[in-house]
C-alpha cells in the first residue's frame, strides 16, 4: 500500500513540478500574473504537503524556503524581476532533482538553500557510457538505417523508477519516441529517438530533457549500419512482459462521444419504430427481428460503453488512503489524537477528476485536524473524547458524487469570521447572515490563524480548494455548529454516462432521475396519504414516512388550472437514513438516457443535477434527488431565511 501511495505522490509531484515550468515559461506572456503566482504558490505547497507525508524531510525543506520565496513576490506581481524567476525556476528544479532513480529522496546533499546552489542544469553534467546503445544498434542496422537516414538522433536517459511510465508518457507528448527502456547498474533508462529534420526547436528541447533527466546524446559507431543486418524482433513492451498500449485520454473522450452519440442515435431509431409500429402490425415477424437487434445494439453499446468507461475511472479509496497518512503524520508530530473513518472507497471516479480533488481534499482535511479539532486536555475540559473524530465519506447521489470530510472540533464561529475579516480590511458589504459570514473563508488570503505553521495560517488553501472544485463543475457547501463541529459537503458532477432514469411530469414539465435515487414507487389515489395538519404522510412497509410534493421548488409550466389532483405517483429514496417519499405528477416511462453534467461557465442550480435528450430530441433536465427533498424539508420548516448576525 506504502508504494502505491509514493508512487502516486511521485507521479503528482511530477505534474505539478510541469505546471510550475509551463507558467515560469509564459509569464512573459500571461495576463494575470497575480494568479499565475498563486497557482505556482499553490503548488508548490502541495508538492510540500506530500512530502510531510513520506517522511521527506529534506525536500519539504526546499519547498518550505520556496513557499517562503514566493510569498514575498505575491505583494508584487508586477515588479517581480528576470532574476527572482530564476531563483523560483531553481528552486522547483532542486525539488525534482531530489527524485533519483530509485524513487526516493537525496537526503544528505540538500541542506544548503536552493537560492545559494547551481541550478539542476548546471548540477547534473555528469554522462555515462551509452554500450546499451550501441548493442541495440548492432542488432538494429536496418531500424537505425531508415531513422537516422530520416533524421532522426537518439539519446538515452535516466529514468526514476517509481515514474518512469509517467515520465514515458510525458515525452511522448513532446514528440519524442521511446524506443526501449532497460536497467543497468542497478537503475533503469530509456532509449530515445527524435526527428531533428521535422523542427529545428526539436534538438533545443531534446536537449533540456536530457538535462533535466542526466541523459546524453548517442552517437552511431558507423555513419552508415551494415547493409547485410537483418530486421529485429518486435521491441519488449514493458519489462513484465504484458503488453500494454498507451492512448491519450483526449483519444478516450472521443471514443465515448461517438458511443454515447451512438446510443442517442439508437434510442431515436428505437422511438421512431414504437411511434410507427401500427404499420407492421401484420408483419409480427419483423416487429420480433427488430427487437431482437435493437436489443442486441442497447446491450452491446452498454458494455462498449462501460469498458471503454473502465479505462477513465479509479476507485475514490487511492485519495482517501492518502488522506490517513496525512492525519496519522500530524497526530505524530503534533501531539493529537485523532481517528479518520473514511466509507465509500470503492466508488469510482474520472482519473482527471481524482488528480484535481486531491489537492482540494488534503487542504480540507489538514484544516479540519489543524484548525478544527481541539488539543485532547481542551476536548476532555469541554466533556468531549480525548479522541477527535475526522469522517471523509463518499456517496452517490444520482448524476453527482457527495464527498464530505466532517469533524467533530470546535466549528466555525461566524463572528469571529466577520472581525477577522473587517481586521484584514476585506469587503464585508455583501455579508447578511452566518453562512454568509462562514463563506468568508473562501476569500483569498483569509486565515484565522495566529501563527504561521507548515500545516496553516498562510492564507493559501480555502480560495485554492474552491476554485479547484469549481474547475471540476462542482461546488462546496459549508455546515458548522460551534462546539459541535463543520462539515464541508462538496458535490461533484459523474463523468458523462448512460444510465437508466425515470420520466417523471411535474407541473407541466418533464424531469429525469436515476432509478438508483428511489426504492419504490407507486400509483395511488391522493386521499390515501395521511395527513397531520398540513404535513402528509405515506405508508411505507408498515410505517408513517413524511411525503414531500416534488412542484413545491420546482417551476409550475403547467397551462392548466390548479386543481387537486386525485391520482398521483409516489416515490420512496432515502435520505441519510430514513426513508422519504415524494409526489410528482406522472411517471411517464423508464428510459436509458445519456447524463451530461451542465457545462462549464453555465450558473449551476443545486436541483439540477444534468442534462439529457430525449428520443424525440427534447432536452430534459435531470434532478439532484437528494438536494430536493433537502430542499423541500428545509421550505417546510422554513428554513430558507438564515439567521442575520451583526
Amino acid at each position: 500500500m506504502h508504494d502505491e501511495l509514493l508512487n502516486d505522490f511521485l507521479e503528482e509531484s511530477i505534474d505539478l513540478i510541469e505546471k510550475v515550468k509551463s507558467a515560469l515559461a509564459s509569464w512573459n506572456t500571461t495576463s494575470d500574473k497575480s494568479e499565475t503566482i498563486d497557482n505556482v504558490y499553490r503548488w508548490v505547497h502541495t508538492i510540500k504537503g506530500g512530502c510531510s507525508i513520506f517522511e521527506y524531510k529534506e525536500t519539504a525543506h526546499i519547498a518550505h524556503e520556496l513557499e517562503s520565496f514566493l510569498g514575498t513576490l505575491r505583494s508584487k506581481v508586477n515588479d517581480v524581476s528576470m532574476q527572482e524567476l530564476k531563483k523560483v525556476e531553481d528552486g522547483i528544479l532542486k525539488i525534482e532533482s531530489t527524485f533519483h532513480a530509485n524513487g526516493h529522496v537525496a537526503e544528505s546533499t540538500l541542506s544548503e538553500s536552493f537560492l545559494e546552489t547551481p541550478s539542476v542544469t548546471e548540477a547534473s553534467s555528469s554522462s555515462f557510457e551509452s554500450s546499451y546503445f550501441q548493442d541495440w544498434m548492432r542488432d538494429s542496422d536496418a531500424i537505425v538505417k531508415d531513422l537516422y537516414k530520416d533524421g532522426f538522433r537518439f539519446f538515452e536517459i535516466a529514468l526514476p523508477m517509481g515514474i518512469s511510465e509517467k515520465i514515458i508518457g510525458k515525452l511522448q507528448e513532446f514528440e519524442v519516441f521511446t524506443l526501449d527502456t532497460y536497467e543497468k547498474d542497478a537503475s533503469l533508462y530509456c532509449l530515445c529517438s527524435i526527428n531533428l529534420k521535422a523542427s529545428p526547436e526539436f534538438e533545443k528541447k531534446a536537449s533540456v530533457i536530457i538535462s533535466h533527466y542526466n541523459g546524453q546524446w548517442c552517437h552511431l559507431l558507423e555513419t552508415k549500419p551494415k547493409a547485410e543486418a537483418t530486421h529485429p524482433e518486435r521491441l519488449a513492451q514493458a519489462s513484465t512482459g504484458q503488453e500494454v498500449l498507451r492512448v491519450p485520454l483526449a483519444t478516450v473522450n472521443s471514443i465515448l462521444d461517438h458511443i454515447w452519440e451512438l446510443f442517442l442515435v439508437r434510442n431515436q431509431m428505437a422511438h421512431l419504430f414504437k411511434e410507427n409500429k401500427h404499420i407492421f402490425k401484420e408483419h409480427l415477424s419483423f416487429i420480433q427481428q427488430f427487437e431482437s437487434l435493437d436489443n442486441a445494439i442497447e446491450r452491446n453499446v452498454h458494455e462498449l460503453e462501460s469498458k471503454t468507461m473502465s479505462l477513465r475511472l479509479s476507485p475514490v479509496k487511492k485519495v482517501f488512503d492518502r488522506m490517513s497518512k496525512v492525519v496519522k503524520e500530524y497526530c505524530h508530530q503534533n501531539n493529537k489524537e485523532i481517528e479518520l473513518v473514511t466509507k465509500g472507497e470503492g466508488i469510482d471516479l474520472d482519473k482527471k477528476v481524482l488528480d484535481q480533488l486531491n489537492e482540494p481534499l488534503i487542504h480540507l482535511i489538514r484544516n479540519a485536524i489543524d484548525h478544527g479539532v481541539e488539543k485532547p486536555s481542551d476536548r476532555v475540559l469541554v466533556g468531549k473524547p480525548s479522541v477527535g473524530r475526522v469522517e471523509l465519506f463518499a456517496q452517490l447521489q444520482g448524476n453527482e458524487v457527495a464527498i464530505t470530510i466532517s469533524d467533530d472540533g470546535k466549528g466555525i464561529d461566524a463572528a469571529k469570521i466577520l472581525e477577522s475579516a473587517r481586521k484584514k480590511d476585506l469587503d464585508v458589504s455583501h455579508i447578511h447572515n452566518e453562512q454568509d459570514a462562514v463563506n468568508l473563508i473562501f476569500a483569498p488570503g483569509f486565515s484565522t490563524a495566529e501563527q504561521v505553521t507548515d500545516v496553516s495560517g498562510r492564507g493559501v488553501g480555502m480560495d485554492a480548494v474552491r476554485k479547484s472544485i469549481q474547475e471540476l463543475g462542482g461546488n462546496i457547501h459549508i455546515d458548522t455548529v460551534v462546539g459541535k463541529g463543520t462539515k464541508f459537503k462538496i458535490l461533484l458532477p459523474l463523468t458523462m454516462s448512460v444510465s437508466k432514469c425515470l420520466i417523471v411530469n411535474v407541473q407541466g414539465l418533464e424531469y429525469a432521475f436515476s432509478t438508483k435515487s428511489v426504492v419504490f414507487v407507486e400509483k395511488i389515489n391522493a386521499n390515501s396519504l395521511q395527513k397531520n395538519g398540513e404535513d402528509q404522510y405515506y405508508e411505507f412497509n408498515g410505517k408513517l414516512i413524511p411525503c414531500f410534493t416534488l412542484g413545491d421548488i420546482l417551476p409550475d409550466y403547467s397551462e392548466e388550472p390548479d386543481l387537486p389532483k386525485i391520482n398521483t405517483h409516489i416515490c420512496v429514496t432515502s435520505l441519510n437514513g430514513q426513508d422519504v417519499a415524494f409526489r410528482v405528477d406522472e411517471i411517464i416511462q423508464t428510459l436509458n438516457v445519456v447524463m451530461k453534467p451542465i457545462p462549464k461557465g453555465v450558473e449551476r442550480h443545486k436541483f439540477i443535477a444534468g442534462v439529457s435528450i430525449l428520443p424525440a430530441g427534447n432536452p430534459i433536465f435531470l434532478l439532484n434527488i437528494q438536494e430536493c427533498i433537502t430542499g423541500l424539508m428545509k421550505h417546510k420548516r422554513g428554513e430558507f431565511n438564515v439567521k442575520r448576525i451583526a
